[in-house]
């Protein structure tokens, strides 16, 4: 009676495991309001399992190709597991996210190499970026946006043609992030011949964004400039303090 009882459930078990994994991607990603936050896509196909979606935009960004595999051992301990790679023209990833019973977000082993120059971001000045962003991903862990775990790094090149703008040489600001009471925290910094940059940077569940940037610079042209776009002289620094949320005005 019990193996009959064993043999049941795990006849069950296998039945409801085949009929999720053979789940057609598309109606999942409707299913989970993905759709709904902004997510769009030219073309779908495949399962849950294994997918692919083609051209892939979130709020009207490009994101381009999308594979997706679901991994099984992690099914057996209540969670669900996905590896993708992301290739476009602007954007290129790979890295592994996973879900749980707690409703949390994990995603881990993760690279992302974006072109800045394809988006329409600002800096200071209100010129378009331009250059590369690297983030290395080892680990974040979120529970209904609020960053519970975070161990992440960046790197981004886009000061050399800000600062060549206006006389100086340029380099690369780079930092490792983390996560604190819920918050992300990212504090940035580079340095070069005649100038040095540290860029702190908080963002809060809700949304909230808080960007302080301080600037050293001997170079005339760039502290005049920094000045007329609204940076405040303290001693030998130059300081802007941004504060807004990412939904209102990003």
């Amino acid at each position: 009676m019990r193996k009959r009882t064993l043999y049941g459930l795990a006849g069950a078990f296998l039945f409801i495991l085949h009929i999720v994994s053979s789940l057609p991607l598309q109606l999942a990603l409707e299913w989970s309001g993905a759709v709904d936050r902004g997510l769009s896509w030219s073309a779908i196909r495949g399962t849950v399992w294994y997918g692919e979606i083609d051209d892939a935009q979130y709020l009207n960004y490009p994101l381009g190709d999308i594979q997706q595999q679901t991994g099984f051992l992690p099914l057996l301990t209540g969670r669900v597991s996905t590896k993708f790679t992301v290739k476009g023209p602007s954007l290129a990833a790979v890295g592994s996210v996973s879900t749980s019973l707690t409703q949390t977000v994990n995603i881990s082993d993760t690279i992302l190499m974006l072109d800045l120059a394809r988006y329409d971001i600002r800096d200071a000045f209100d010129a378009p970026m331009s250059g590369s962003l690297r983030l290395d991903i080892d680990r974040l862990s979120f529970r209904d946006l609020s960053c519970q775990y975070g161990q992440f790094a960046l790197w981004t090149d886009t000061l050399r043609t800000t600062a060549r703008r206006y006389g100086g040489q340029g380099f690369p600001i780079e930092g490792n992030g983390f996560c604190e009471d819920g918050t992300i925290y990212l504090p940035v910094s580079g340095q070069g011949p005649t100038e040095q940059v540290n860029l702190d940077v908080q963002l809060a569940p809700n949304l909230d964004y808080l960007a302080e940037v301080n600037v050293r610079s001997a170079t005339p042209d760039i502290v005049s400039a920094l000045s007329l776009y609204g940076f405040d002289r303290q001693g030998d620094r130059l300081v802007m303090v941004q504060r807004g949320n990412l939904l209102i005005d990003p």
